[in-house]
């Protein structure tokens, strides 16, 4: 019984530190758009759902859900507005529970974020995090609760941790092998590197399914990532108009985990 406890723990505390952001980002691994994106090349829409099952090891841990929500505006200029949250299922709940929720704004052209804000509520620990960007300085500030961080500078073109995995959606596969775009989380800037690397056949729920098998740069993740040998993230993306993430899986040190796509509810063009 203690092993087995300690073994969800130790699930619980390493996919709160790691599992989650890396859903959301899957952190610092990133592409190069084109100088702007049209409605054509946007492959989701305004009422997009994607709910992802989640394990470590064998062990059940979880869900992930990313939605985008109706288009708004931030200080004036039109956004796209993301929301990912995270939780623990009951049994890990038990040793160490994870609600998170982050909120992403990115420019409707998506040339850059706008806004970032993480609410994170892990074990005994809450966070309120924002990340404020400030384009006429080109810089970005981190802020948790009261305590405010210097600002950090940042490149033309930067993405928050959620938003650009939205942005590696409007790249098309069959035209590049490797991209780039720098990412800030407020505390730092990197840029980082995703390699497009085979198209591949993927078993789902729903049959076998094209698919571009993807594999992000994690040298500047950090952690557990940066402690593991030959530390490798994959993403498998959808080979259709939606382009949607139908799995990722990582292997480092203290285990693996992956995350399986279980529901798609595809956004809508909203009709007057």
């Amino acid at each position: 019984m203690f092993l087995q406890t300690n073994v969800i723990r130790k699930a619980g505390l390493q996919m709160s530190n790691r599992l989650f952001c890396l859903c959301a980002v899957f952190v610092f691994s990133a592409v190069a758009l084109p100088p702007t994106v049209s409605a054509a090349n946007v492959p989701f829409l305004p009422g997009e759902h994607l709910t992802y099952q989640l394990k470590w090891g064998v062990v059940p841990a979880g869900k992930v859900i990313f939605q985008v929500l109706p288009m708004t505006e931030v200080d004036g200029e039109e956004a796209y507005h993301f929301v990912m949250t995270a939780r623990t299922n009951s049994i890990v709940d038990a040793v160490y529970k994870v609600r998170d929720r982050v909120d992403s704004f990115a420019a409707a052209d998506f040339s850059r974020s706008l806004y970032y804000r993480k609410k994170q509520q892990e074990g005994g620990s809450t966070r309120d995090i924002k990340v404020v960007f400030d384009w006429e300085n080109m810089t970005s500030q981190y802020t948790n609760y009261e305590r405010t961080r210097n600002p950090v500078a940042i490149e033309p073109g930067t993405f928050d941790p959620l938003s650009v995995m939205y942005a590696f959606r409007c790249i098309d596969p069959d035209e590049t092998t490797e991209r780039e775009i720098p990412v800030t989380d407020g505390k730092r800037c990197e840029p980082g590197r995703l390699d497009f690397v085979e198209k591949t056949r993927l078993v789902t729920r729903n049959g076998k399914v094209s698919a571009w098998l993807l594999e992000p740069d994690v040298s500047k993740i950090g952690g557990v990532f940066r402690k593991s040998r030959n530390a490798k993230l994959r993403i498998w993306l959808s080979d259709d108009e939606f382009r949607v993430p139908l799995r990722f899986s990582s292997k480092v040190a203290v285990g693996s985990f992956h995350g399986v796509l279980v529901r798609h509810v595809p956004g809508r063009v909203d009709r007057d």
